[in-house]
């Protein structure tokens, strides 16, 4: 009975970790940043399966951060592969302050300040992308600071690919679950039914 259990359970390990896996990658953390106004970034990746999940989250405690003009593009090429529509992740309920608005361009502009170190509010967004491909996120930051001196404040940008292919590992496990299914299924019509007799 312990070798049916432990066969099933490979099994299932085997079936679970072929579905698609999730691999998020930072693309820039910056921690209290200077006081700067439509400073350029650039980020490349290199898209890993079928569809990728760009997130920025930010906090700002004195003022306010933004991120306008911001866009997805292939071989930084061509149409902006993001859409008009974010999902917010809130830090906290009690934590939240930020907003999106108009910048002019297809995709809102994100704004963040917040009453708390590290309670990043994250804004996220969906997009297909080819396996191998090279795509660039783009977008003027600017940090706002009171006074001119420093703030408590971060950005955070990752990019998350769901990979479709099964690496190795995974291939080997759900070799061994279906070896194990097969032996279970041969040993079971190999009993004899006055066995338990």
């Amino acid at each position: 009975m312990k070798t049916t259990s432990t066969l099933a359970a490979v099994a299932l390990a085997g079936a679970l970790m072929a579905a698609p896996q999730a691999r998020a990658t930072t693309l820039l953390n910056l921690i209290d940043p200077p006081d700067q106004t439509d400073t350029v970034y650039s980020l490349s990746f290199t898209a890993l399966g079928p569809a990728t999940t760009v997130s920025v989250g930010g906090y700002q405690l004195l003022d306010f951060e933004q991120t306008t003009n911001i866009g997805v593009f292939l071989n930084n090429a061509g149409a902006n592969l993001l859409g008009a529509a974010w999902t917010l992740t809130p830090a906290a309920p009690w934590f939240t302050d930020t907003y999106t608005y108009d910048d002019g361009t297809s995709v809102p502009a994100l704004v963040f300040a917040s009453s708390a170190a590290g309670a990043y509010d994250t804004y996220s967004q969906t997009f297909a992308t080819t396996s191998g491909q090279s795509y660039s996120l783009n977008f003027l930051y600017s940090n706002d600071v009171f006074g001119g001196g420093p703030a408590p404040s971060g950005l955070l940008v990752t990019e998350t690919a769901t990979t479709s292919v099964p690496e190795p590992s995974t291939w080997m496990l759900m070799l061994l679950g279906a070896a194990g299914l097969g032996f279970l299924g041969r040993h079971k019509t190999k009993q004899s039914p006055t066995a338990n007799a």
